[in-house]
């Protein structure tokens, strides 16, 4: 008696136990809706990225401000020809600051352009085009 007691008791709590579990569509629908709020998150990140792109290249485009040229010459450190309007300057920039260091006329700079193109990468000094450019300068 006390036995099949026992028994019917173990029965009920285990039933109640069984009752308090989650059922399987209440887990089903928790899956689906946290994978729908993950497919949206990363829809939204998609296109918000898209649009920000956008938005940075149309904003860039109607300026009188371009870098023609740039070139690294250590870590973090760059020296840049940059146009601002109808004026050619010449930029060293490292991580903290930004130094000019020549101011190119129009002239200079179309000269160093075509020497550019005529120049092949194993013909190509600096050297010799800072002394030309230095030169110019002296000479003005």
């Amino acid at each position: 008696m006390y036995l099949y007691s026992s028994i019917i008791v173990f029965l009920q709590k285990s039933t109640d136990v069984a009752k308090d579990w989650p059922s399987t569509t209440k887990i089903l629908g928790q899956f689906f809706s946290l994978t729908l709020v993950i497919i949206i998150v990363v829809l939204l990140a998609h296109y918000s990225t898209k649009f920000f792109a956008k938005v940075s290249l149309n904003r860039g485009r109607n300026t009188n401000l371009s870098v023609i040229e740039s070139i690294g010459i250590g870590y973090q450190q760059n020296i840049q020809l940059i146009r601002v309007c109808n004026k050619y300057i010449v930029v060293g920039v490292s991580k903290e600051k930004m130094v000019l260091l020549t101011e190119l006329s129009e002239e200079e700079a179309m000269s160093l352009q075509n020497n550019k193109e005529n120049l092949s990468i194993d013909k190509f000094k600096f050297n010799d085009v800072l002394e030309k450019i230095i030169s110019s300068k002296n000479k003005k």
